[in-house]
């Protein structure tokens, strides 16, 4: 599994980036959007998903 941002939702509010455990990180995140950067990083934890305030979030499968 790995995270897919909807982008037309994302407020760029950076609490995937935040919350994310992964090393290396597996978003990176501006004013504006989030994107994922290192989805090979991702270990499906889904606290992205959960912790999105407009749910621009969600887990996909390979």
């Amino acid at each position: 599994m790995r995270p897919e941002i909807d982008k037309d939702n994302c407020i760029g509010c950076g609490n995937c980036y935040n919350i994310c455990p992964a090393e290396p990180n597996v978003f990176e995140a501006d004013d504006h959007h989030c994107q994922v950067v290192n989805p090979d990083a991702c270990i499906g934890c889904m606290e992205c998903e959960v912790n999105c305030p407009v749910s621009a979030i969600r887990m996909i499968d390979d």
